[in-house]
This record gives C-alpha cells, structure tokens and sequence, in this order.
C-alpha cells in the first residue's frame, strides 16, 4: 500500500516516531499502525457509545459524568476540561439534570459561577454503565488473549499525552 502524500513536518514526526520504536521501522509502519490504532479505537468507541445507550445515557452523558464524578467543578472548567464548547456542554447538563444524575449548584467562590455534581442515581448511573463496559471489554479481551495490563498502561500513556 503506498503512502499518501504528506507535508514536511508529518513526514519529521513520523521519521522521529519510527526511529523510537526501535531499528527496522519505517515511517511508512508506524503510519501504518497509527491508522490501525484509529480505526480500533473508533471501534471502541463504538462499543462504549452502545453500552452507555443501553443505560439510557448518551456517549456525552456519560463522559459529563466520568469527569464530574472524577473531580465535581465549574462547569467552565469541566467544558475546558473535556474540550467541549459551554453550551455543548449546557444540553448535555440539562439532560443529565433532568433525568436527576447531577445537581447544579452556585459557586461558593463567587457565587457566579455554577459547579456541577453527581447525585445518588448518577454515581449508580455511572457504575452500571463501568460494569456493562467491564464485562464486555473483559470479554473481548479474553476472547482476543491480549495482554490486558500491557494494553490498559498504553492507553493511560495515550491519554495522559492528550490530557483526558
């Protein structure tokens, strides 16, 4: 398969990449596993947006809750956080609201600002959804014989790098 065409500085972060992973990879190798890595994580992503919707809650929902129960904050800051626009991540709230998974309440700082925390029924909400997504990643997993300690450290590398 022949490598698209690529600007000068792709080209120098994958020449750089490819001599990280040791000798004998090329650029064209690590393009190759970059674009496999993508489609598996759109895969996962896939899977997480099903087992959250099985719960009732979108793939959004769900992430607004993981960070809220993560660290309850402003909703500025959790927008910043989660690199979302503020009224994203107003719709989002409203909904998680309504169905009672979170509470808003004033910014004791300065009275302003709005903080955003779990309720009861969220932090249930949100460990239905983690138990679905362990029995069927745990399941995938096993069927697959990855090395699931090997795998989860990579991916807590990778999200460190992107911040999430």
């Amino acid at each position: 398969m022949a490598m698209r065409q690529t600007g000068a500085g792709a080209r120098i972060r994958l020449t750089r990449a490819a001599s990280q992973q040791g000798p004998g990879f090329s650029p064209e190798e690590v393009a190759a596993d970059a674009r496999r890595v993508g489609r598996a994580l759109a895969r996962l992503s896939r899977l997480l947006e099903q087992t959250a919707q099985s719960s009732g809650l979108s793939s959004s929902q769900y992430r607004v809750l993981l960070f809220v129960a993560r660290r309850p904050s402003r909703a500025s800051e959790l927008a910043t956080r989660m690199d979302i626009r503020r009224p994203t991540l107003s719709s989002i709230v409203n909904g998680l609201e309504r169905l009672g998974l979170v509470r808003r309440y004033r910014a004791q700082e300065d009275g302003r600002g709005v903080r955003l925390d779990l309720t009861d029924a969220g932090r249930a909400a949100l460990e239905q959804v983690e138990c679905d997504l362990e029995e069927r990643l745990g399941g995938l997993i096993t069927s697959a014989e990855v090395d699931a300690r090997r795998l989860s450290g990579d991916l807590e590398r990778l999200s460190a790098i992107l911040g999430a």
